[in-house]
């Protein structure tokens, strides 16, 4: 578990303020992370821990952690994505452009999404977001099935997964894939959006509505493609992102300590690529003005 003061509020909890008012948000959790190491959650013999009570003060500064994409086809008209639990439409260019960009990301998704697709997405984490299967009360649980597909029963379970995988494999971001209720549920955080508009009138039942105010998003890259043989529409690819990223921070400490590292085989992959979570940090970290 995070060593924090008794009253601080658990692992980004603050994460609606803290992607408006980051420097705010690092001053009052420094202060509510004031060192508090209860017995009763100190791991006998942990060499990150013995790390933790040395005093290196890189573990006492903040880094940015990797940043969230969203990748997403819909229909123009109408923002289908879904149709039954399956694509309504046969796009093999977009499948192609789908691969290239995720391969070896850690992807989000959730159970429905993952059993329409059917097995485990090669060179990628896959990451599923269910409440459904055992520990569904608990928000923090993770499971690891296979070398590449991981069960998290919450939002944050999810990310601290995502984040551990994107860091080894030294990567900036990590895809949510869909589908709707798993869109809205990470949009307050996306910083960058892959869209494929579909032209084509398809009926379905899951949509993806998501608006694009140039306000608030700029326009990266926009290419119109046509028809293929294998396409059963065309189409058009656009980029978008966000004009005021949306930052996720995180003690180092507390990323090393966090309650769910506490299983046997995620605390495996922290001490085994302790040095590429290290380098990550100190290129991420940003100091604390107190």
């Amino acid at each position: 578990m995070t060593p924090v003061s008794k009253s601080a509020p658990r692992r980004y909890k603050s994460l609606g303020c803290d992607t408006l008012y980051p420097r705010t948000v690092a001053i009052c959790e420094a202060v509510a992370r004031r060192p508090y190491y209860p017995r009763s959650l100190r791991p006998k013999g942990s060499h990150l821990v013995q790390v933790l009570k040395s005093g290196d003060r890189r573990m006492s500064k903040q880094m940015v952690l990797p940043s969230i994409s969203f990748i997403v086809a819909r229909s123009y008209p109408g923002n289908i994505i879904g149709c039954e639990n399956r694509l309504p439409w046969r796009l093999r260019s977009d499948l192609k452009r789908f691969r290239a960009l995720t391969t070896g990301h850690a992807i989000i998704m959730g159970r429905r999404t993952f059993e329409s697709i059917g097995r485990i997405l090669p060179d990628r984490t896959n990451i599923i977001l269910s409440r459904l299967g055992h520990r569904a009360n608990d928000v923090n649980y993770l499971s690891q099935e296979d070398e590449n597909l991981i069960w998290a029963s919450g939002r944050e379970a999810a990310l601290f997964a995502a984040d551990i995988f994107s860091i080894i494999r030294g990567k900036e971001d990590f895809f949510i894939i869909g589908g709707e209720e798993i869109f809205a549920a990470f949009e307050d955080l996306v910083n960058r959006v892959y869209l494929t508009l579909v032209f084509g009138n398809v009926e379905g039942d899951a949509r993806f509505d998501m608006k694009f105010d140039p306000k608030l998003w700029r326009t990266k890259e926009e290419d119109d493609i046509p028809q293929g043989e294998h396409d059963e529409f065309p189409s058009r690819f656009v980029v978008y992102e966000r004009r005021e990223r949306r930052y996720r921070q995180e003690f180092l400490s507390s990323f090393y300590t966090d309650q769910m590292a506490r299983q046997e085989w995620l605390a495996k992959a922290l001490e085994e690529n302790s040095p590429k979570i290290r380098k990550y940090a100190e290129q991420h970290q940003e100091a604390l003005a107190l």
